[in-house]
């Protein structure tokens, strides 16, 4: 069975059944105007970058400005136009709700116990950046590495003003993020979720 939606002026739509059996339904609205269809209705922005080299976390706030690379092995593709970053600060290619994603690898740098809180921070205004999720972290003296991760839905209205950048927000002993590309263990990811 198929539905053939004539236009009023050239052109038609053809709805039809699905190949496999079930209910597939499209809601149309009760009131007037138009409805558009798009064949990209899945996700079209999905982007990964990682530390390049181990860092020593400085004075709090730590902010990440630099030594970043995008993934490019392991099987990665980039999927849609990607992210842009300057000095840390990342811009994002069209609005939308964007997933974004934190995983961070660090060590105490002298052998000792190390506390850790990676942090991601937005901006609305392209100026004033705020905390909209700290993850906290300790790696013990016996261990070489930790990790600790977070995420945050940021709702990208305009890419001129709302960016996102990287920071350490507390720590105690002498800190080392984890970078390199061998593994990876300190990585930033962004995906486009939704309009």
């Amino acid at each position: 069975m198929s539905i053939i939606l004539q236009g009023s002026t050239s052109g038609s739509v053809t709805l039809q059944e699905p190949a496999v059996a079930g209910t597939t339904v499209l809601d149309l609205p009760a009131t007037s105007g138009t409805m558009a269809l798009t064949s990209n209705l899945g996700v079209t922005e999905a982007d990964q970058w990682y530390l390049t080299t181990n860092v020593i976390v400085g004075s709090i706030p730590f902010i990440l400005t630099s030594n970043f690379g995008r993934v490019t092995t392991g099987g990665f593709s980039l999927l849609g136009t990607g992210m842009t970053q300057s000095s840390g600060v990342f811009s994002f290619p069209s609005t939308g709700r964007w997933l974004i994603g934190l995983n961070l690898g660090f060590y105490d740098n002298a052998a000792a116990y190390a506390r850790c809180s990676p942090c991601i921070q937005t901006t609305v205004n392209n100026s004033t950046y705020v905390d909209v999720l700290i993850a906290h972290g300790a790696c013990p003296p016996s261990y070489s590495v930790e990790s600790c991760a977070c995420q945050f839905v940021f709702n990208v209205t305009d890419t001129s003003q709302c960016k996102v950048r990287f920071a350490i927000t507390g720590k105690d002993g002498t800190v080392g993020l984890y970078g390199g590309n061998n593994s990876m263990t300190t990585v930033f990811t962004f995906i486009k979720l939704a309009n």
